[in-house]
């Protein structure tokens, strides 16, 4: 996959990220992570199709005191606009990789399939020393 911003340069993918957890809420989105010059001023935005994919809805019903709901089904969540524009995002002092989420995903996958051969081999193919006999 190839994309053309709007300068005109092509860039390449380097991931497809699934899940992003907002507040109490774990929503899918499918998205791509692009090799580029860090930022901290442009945060990630997500639009009318990512909320359209997880049937969410966002209301700006206060302008004034600038509170946002994100619902989804019958849960929601209210986050107040003056508090997360007075703090910038590199005041928080923990820091996040996504390079470290393949190892994650590849571990807990491994823990969950460990005693399930048929899985293993599926998986894995015949290069993952098992035991045919389990089979």
């Amino acid at each position: 996959m190839s994309l053309e911003l709007a300068d005109r340069s092509i860039q390449y993918p380097r991931r497809i990220v699934m899940l992003i957890k907002v507040d109490k809420f774990v929503l899918p989105f499918d998205f791509v992570i692009l090799d580029m010059p860090e930022d901290s001023k442009i945060p990630i935005i997500l639009g009318r199709p990512a909320l359209a994919t997880t049937r969410a809805m966002i209301d700006v019903f206060n302008k004034k005191n600038k509170k946002i709901t994100l619902r989804v089904g019958d849960d929601k969540v209210i986050f107040d606009m003056d508090q997360s524009i007075k703090r910038h995002p590199t005041d928080d002092d923990e820091y996040y990789n996504v390079d470290d989420l393949d190892d994650t995903i590849n571990e807990e996958t491994n823990r969950r399939l460990e005693n399930d051969q048929l899985d293993l081999f599926l998986l894995y193919g015949p290069e993952k020393n098992i035991d045919q006999t389990d089979l």
